[in-house]
Parts: C-alpha cells; sequence; structure tokens
C-alpha cells in the first residue's frame, strides 16, 4: 500500500524554515520530519536528519540553524544530512557501472563452464576412440581343462624290466575327461566352447567399450543378457560372450551369486526352473559341484 505524505502550502509567515520544501517541489513539504523534506539553502538541495528537521526546520528556532545562518552558499554540512541519502548519493555513480560489471561477470563464467564441459566431452569422445582402437582381442584365461586333457592323453610307454634291457611298452590309458574345479567369479571367463564374462559396470562404460574390450558386439551382449538396459547404469550386472558376435542358438542369461555356503547345482536349478544339465553345461562345472558362498553363475533362461 502507497502512503501518502501529509504536505503544506508553505507560507511566508509562518514558523517553518523558508528554506525547507519537497524534494522536487519547492512549494510545499512535509509538516513532520521525513525523507522527502530538503532544505534549498545550499548549492545543491539536501535532506536534513530527522532530528535537524525537529530542532530548526520544523519549528521557529529555523534562525538558529548553522545553515541559515551561514552567510556563505555552500554543500550541505555532511554531518547532519539525512544518512540513507547520503549513501544512496555516494553509490549512485557506481549502481549503473557495478549492475554491468556482475553481468559480464556471469557471462563470463557462464562461458567458461560451457567450454570446459565441451572440452571435457570431447575429450571423452578421444578417450573412448583410443580405447576402441587400441584394445587387442582379450585372450582366453589359461583352462585347466587343457592340462587335464593333456594329461589324460599322456602314454606310459616305458616299463623298465628289472634287467633294464627289455622294454615294454603299455597299451594307452585315457582318464575320463573331468571338469576342473571353476573359479567362478566377476571378470573371469565361465564356460568351455563358448566362454563368458560377468562383469559388474563401472563408470564411463558403455554397451561398445565392452564390446571392443571382449571383441564381441553390443548386439551381442543384448541378445544373450536377460535384463539389460541401454545405457547401461553404474553397478548393472552384464553377461558378456567373449571373442564371438554370433550368438545364434544361445538362450539368454542373467548372472547369479550364491549367498550361502555349500549349495547345489541341483537346488539352483529347482530355484530358476532350469536343468542342472543346462547349468552345468554353460558355466562348464560338474552336475555334483558344490557352490560355495561368494561364487558365481550363468543362468540360462530360455
Amino acid at each position: 500500500m502507497k502512503i501518502k505524505h501529509q504536505t503544506t502550502i508553505i507560507d511566508p509567515e509562518s514558523e517553518i524554515c523558508p528554506h525547507l520544501a519537497l524534494v522536487g517541489d519547492n512549494e510545499s513539504y512535509a509538516a513532520f520530519p521525513s525523507s522527502i523534506n530538503a532544505c534549498y539553502r545550499g548549492k545543491n538541495p539536501a535532506t536534513p536528519k530527522f532530528s535537524h528537521q525537529r530542532a530548526f526546520c520544523l519549528s521557529s528556532n529555523h534562525d538558529n540553524c548553522p545553515v541559515k545562518k551561514s552567510d556563505e552558499i555552500r554543500k550541505f554540512p555532511k554531518e547532519i544530512r539525512f544518512t540513507s541519502q547520503r549513501f544512496l548519493a555516494r553509490m549512485k555513480p557506481f549502481l549503473i557501472p557495478g549492475i554491468f560489471g556482475i553481468l559480464a561477470v556471469v557471462v563470463i563464467i557462464q562461458i567458461i563452464i560451457r567450454t570446459d564441459w565441451i572440452h571435457q566431452i570431447i575429450n571423452n569422445s578421444n578417450s573412448q576412440s583410443s580405447i576402441s582402437s587400441s584394445t587387442p582381442i582379450v585372450e582366453e584365461h589359461p583352462s585347466l581343462s587343457t592340462d587335464i586333457d593333456q594329461i589324460a592323453g599322456i602314454v606310459e610307454t616305458e616299463t623298465i624290466t628289472q634287467s633294464s634291457e627289455t622294454v615294454k611298452t603299455k597299451s594307452p590309458e585315457v582318464e575320463p575327461t573331468k571338469k576342473p574345479d571353476p573359479v567362478l567369479a566377476l571378470d573371469t571367463p565361465i564356460g568351455r566352447d563358448q566362454k563368458f564374462i560377468i562383469h559388474r559396470v563401472i563408470e564411463g562404460e558403455s554397451l561398445q567399450y565392452l564390446a571392443d574390450r571382449y571383441n564381441t558386439s553390443p548386439q551381442a551382449i543384448m541378445t544373450v543378457n536377460d535384463d539389460i538396459i541401454s545405457p547401461l547404469w553404474v553397478g548393472w550386472i552384464v553377461v558378456i560372450p567373449m571373442n564371438t558376435t554370433d550368438v545364434d542358438g544361445l538362450p539368454s542369461f542373467s548372472a547369479y551369486q550364491i549367498d550361502n555356503e555349500g549349495i547345489t547345482l541341483e537346488r539352483i536349478a529347482a530355484q530358476f526352473d532350469v536343468s542342472a544339465e543346462q547349468l552345468s553345461l554353460y558355466n562348464y562345472i560338474e552336475e555334483e559341484h558344490i557352490l560355495h558362498k561368494g561364487e558365481w553363475l550363468i543362468i540360462p533362461r530360455n
């Protein structure tokens, strides 16, 4: 709500100081101490302090006002000038340049932030391209099955007789192939003919990055995962086919971590409504294998 100040037309015979008038209107004044009153005695109109207005300007004591008694017309004394007006008068020359200065600083900061953001995107893009071009085909981890197959194929050929003269050759004895005790962990190849990696996504990784890293394709990764999102979320578990883009004939999988000790494969098969034979096939473990807490399996879903 706007408050209207009470004003009075100046009367030459009034007890009010004849030099007191409204700011911008020297024909009237406020009959009470106010910031809209101004003293026109000096070179430039100025508002006296409220205490000075009460003591001199708005009373018959105005003849004793030090400004009025002064014979020399000069600037209004700072010591009796209304404070807020003095502050605004000081700030006025700096107000507009200050506003423009603040706006300029804000614009410069925005330009710097946007430039850094663009550089970061370019650097990340170059980094991804460098990784894609320089990442070699992932070599399969050594499998214990190779050693066992070699051992199973070794033929015991020599048996030295007591006389050390006659060498008898034994017939080859091939032991049944037994699946090795596997390492069922993240980022470790799982499977035999077709190996898979179970990987937890970290910040900055994408389907294309994982495809380049493990010599496959984003489409192949999406095909063999029962549940996957794109773009990938940090912490998401992904099943990755290694060194192939042809995943026709493979089911989709989900990764599962064993949460108890001594779990059998039959129990996991019953839990996910799959056969123990399928779990054994894709994870390359014996159906009698006892699972340990913390191990990971790939579970065929269809």
